[in-house]
């Protein structure tokens, strides 16, 4: 998982296990996140596919209301992340809110609200694209202080 600027790479794709470590740390140390959910062990039945301290962040993306896995139990912690699922993600972590619907326009909620609140677009699902996003979501919008979670879009 990225460990530091060296390792960036910033035209390489994102793993979901890597989107949960960012977005986690951006939640705790930006938004000054409280969590919200707790992990029950054995939730993700994939999470020993990892490490010990990407675990921790899978765990943490979790609790931040983040990432909630697939219908299977499963986070997949190693599939590269796909463009509605990093969508979804980005808008679940500044909105602090889970907009899921069922069908096959499930996403339709989530790329709507990032088309209304990020003027750089999602083109594609690499590191350097999602930094972008998350920094413009971040520097072009008005957060304010909800006492019981943190900063949130509203």
């Amino acid at each position: 998982t990225i460990a530091g600027t060296k390792d960036f790479n910033p035209q390489r794709q994102l793993t979901r296990a890597e989107a949960a470590k960012i977005l986690s740390l951006f939640a705790k140390n930006i938004l000054c996140r409280e969590t919200t959910s707790t992990y029950s062990g054995g939730m993700f039945k994939d999470l020993a596919q990892t490490d010990e301290v990407s675990q921790s962040y899978l765990i943490l993306s979790y609790e931040y209301g983040i990432f909630h896995g697939d219908v299977g139990g499963m986070f997949r912690p190693n599939d590269i992340i796909s463009k509605d699922e990093l969508t979804a993600v980005l808008i679940r972590l500044v909105m602090n809110e889970y907009n899921e619907t069922q069908g096959p326009n499930r996403a339709q909620n989530y790329r709507k609200l990032l088309e209304n609140n990020a003027s750089i677009p999602l083109n594609n699902v690499t590191r350097g694209n999602a930094a972008e996003v998350l920094y413009d979501l971040y520097k072009n919008n008005t957060y304010t202080l909800d006492t019981e979670v943190g900063f949130v879009l509203k």
